[in-house]
């Protein structure tokens, strides 16, 4: 990389004084500081939209100066006077990137400790070509450490040696700036007051926070919504750590790879990790990300109702990591009106924290390509904080809804729900007609082919999973238990497995029979066995046939067996779950064989 004219025309390299070894320079940024200490300093660069003035003043209208001065030693608690003689660098900037050019870092301090050299070497983001001379460019930011405690002054001091009481100071505003030719962001004001200063503060919304270790962080980070949205984050640019307490997929993750069956996400994780993505088992990740990303399960009691108590009770867990700057999205599917309890609850432990609910649309192993194809909705309490979620979620795909929060969460319902109850009505006609001998595929095929009407009816299956029955039971919940659509749809998807075994029982001697249930995942193609109907269809047939062989290309268990002998030893073949690799397997005619999904086309009738 090489600073050519027009690059440092964009940066804007701000000469600044010769500094003396030894010199500290401080940053900050709202509750966000860091420290460094350098060699003799050549060159500060301001990447962003900015404005610039040496210790001298600037030459038009020091009076200026001196009051920006002032704003930068009150916010340091160093001085109680303008003192323009001080070695100060005033930055004003919309979304600045601040990098610092030296002879030799020789300290850098993070969270209060100065870090050691293989770390400052890992900072070290690339060497570009200034005045003639290539120099390593060190990304502050990446480095940036939170202080909390209103002794800020204090802890700045603490992080110095007595005696070295030189600081430079950089303090990064916002300003207002004109767009000139219509191509871009323009450039900053020529003259900047102190009222430019608070005028354009008091207004400001950031979409691109600065000033914290991470962009996004994502809490349950390893599952199968957080995991591929953290690493198209993080392909997207954003610095992204995944945070989670699971060690196996801790382990497999930060080795790069996948704990779970995702197209395209392994390529993906591998160009980001270590880069641009983090895995990490430590909470503290959360207070060092401006996105706070909550993607864990919403799971319903044993009364089939919501458990917002445990929702809570997560919350409580986090709380010490959050602050008033931060931007909480919560992306699983909730109970509506669960977004306005947490903002609430936050409100009353005297937080301001930013909450929005963005939920989640994916479906499992599709989620890399749906992340980006797939319209977003985001949805929160005001206009900043519906635009900063629409920025997040930018960075992934231009079609972004908005939706008032508790529509957002009903909708997220309605969606999961429509499924569920389509696939009842199709799996009751599936009833129906097996009850009669008759073959539902072929009247299906027959009512569809070159008749949009019914173009959505469904096929019958096992229908489970741990979202589509939840969220069923969550909008009974929502309903005060009216919604008998609903629970018609679970008695008739949870009792699938019920009816084949009793048609197996009316036909044949089960109690004499060896059953093979082929594929145990809760979808085709899929490694998830979390709330499967087949191992319900196991438990039952435990009850009734001789005994019961399981078998799944994708879920390693050390009571399965490969398909092959599954098919070889069972006299009655269940296709439970049609994985693609099944699709040549042979079973001769001589096997009972039961195909609710109609998998190799010879109708579902027993």
């Amino acid at each position: 990389m090489s600073l050519t004219a027009s690059h440092r025309a964009g940066l804007g390299p701000y000469r600044i004084p010769p500094l003396k070894e030894g010199t500290y320079l401080v940053f900050a940024r709202g509750r966000s500081h860091f420290c460094v200490r350098a060699g003799d300093v050549k060159e500060v660069l301001v990447a962003g939209q900015t404005t610039c003035l040496d210790e001298s003043g600037s030459d038009d209208d020091p009076s200026s100066a001196s009051m920006l001065v002032l704003d930068v030693a009150a916010e340091l608690g160093s001085v109680d006077e303008p003192a323009t003689e001080a070695p100060l660098v005033i930055g004003l900037a919309t979304n600045p990137v601040v990098y610092v050019v030296a002879d030799q870092i020789k300290e850098l301090w993070c969270r209060g400790r100065s870090l050691e050299d293989h770390e400052l070497d890992e900072l070290i983001s690339d060497r570009v070509l200034i005045d003639g001379e290539e120099v390593p460019l060190l990304d502050i930011w990446g480095v940036c450490f939170r202080l909390q405690s209103r002794e800020f002054e204090d802890q700045i001091r603490s992080l110095i040696p007595a005696g070295d009481e030189k600081i430079l100071s950089l303090v990064c505003r916002p300003v207002q700036y004109s767009d000139t030719d219509g191509d871009g962001p323009g450039m900053a004001q020529e003259e900047i007051t102190a009222d430019d200063i608070e005028q354009s503060a008091a207004g400001f919304t950031n979409t691109e926070p600065i000033g914290r270790l991470y962009d996004v962080c994502v809490v349950g980070g390893l599952g199968h919504v957080g995991l591929p949205l953290g690493i198209s984050l993080a392909d997207a640019g954003l610095r992204v750590s995944l945070y989670d307490l699971n060690e196996e997929s801790l382990r497999q993750v930060s080795a790069g790879k996948m704990p779970f069956l995702e197209v395209g996400a392994e390529e993906a994780l591998k160009r980001t990790l270590g880069k641009t993505l983090t895995v990490t088992a430590d909470r503290h990740v959360i207070a060092e990300s401006y996105y706070v990303m909550v993607v864990i399960g919403t799971p319903v009691d044993e009364h089939l109702n919501p458990r917002f108590t445990a929702f809570k009770r997560f919350i409580d867990e986090i709380l010490d990591m959050l602050d008033d700057e931060q931007h909480l999205v919560l992306r699983s599917t909730v109970y509506p009106g669960t977004t306005e309890k947490i903002k609430r609850y936050l409100e009353q432990q005297g937080l301001k924290t930013r909450v929005s609910f963005c939920p989640e649309r994916i479906v499992q192993g599709q989620a890399m390509e749906e992340l980006r194809s797939l319209p977003q909705i985001v949805s929160s309490f005001d206009k900043a904080s519906v635009e900063e979620a629409r920025a997040l979620f930018g960075h992934l795909t231009d079609d972004i809804l908005e939706l008032p929060p508790t529509e957002a969460e009903l909708g997220k319902l309605f969606a999961n729900v429509w499924r569920y109850v389509n696939f009842a009505i199709s799996n009751q006609f599936y009833e129906i007609a097996a009850s009669h001998g008759l073959d539902f595929y072929r009247i299906h095929a027959a009512l569809t082919k070159n008749y949009p009407r019914l173009k959505g009816l469904y096929t019958p299956g096992f229908s489970a999973g741990p979202c589509l029955f939840k969220d069923t039971m969550q909008l009974a919940a929502f309903s005060d238990n009216d919604f008998f659509l609903g629970h018609s749809a679970m008695l008739i998807n949870e009792g699938l497995p019920n009816f084949v075994v009793k048609m197996l029982k009316q036909k044949y001697p089960l109690e004499d029979l060896n059953v093979g249930l082929l594929g145990m995942a809760f979808k085709a193609d899929n490694d998830d066995k979390r709330s499967s109907l087949s191992y319900k269809l196991k438990t039952i047939m435990e009850m009734e046939a001789r005994s019961v062989l399981c078998s799944d290309v994708y879920i390693q268990d050390p009571g399965f067996v490969c398909a092959e002998e599954l098919i070889d030893q069972a006299d009655v073949v269940v296709v439970a779950t049609p994985h693609r690799e099944y699709q040549n397997l042979e079973i001769d005619d001589n096997k009972i064989l039961v195909d609710v999904w109609n998998f190799y086309g010879k109708g579902g009738s027993f």
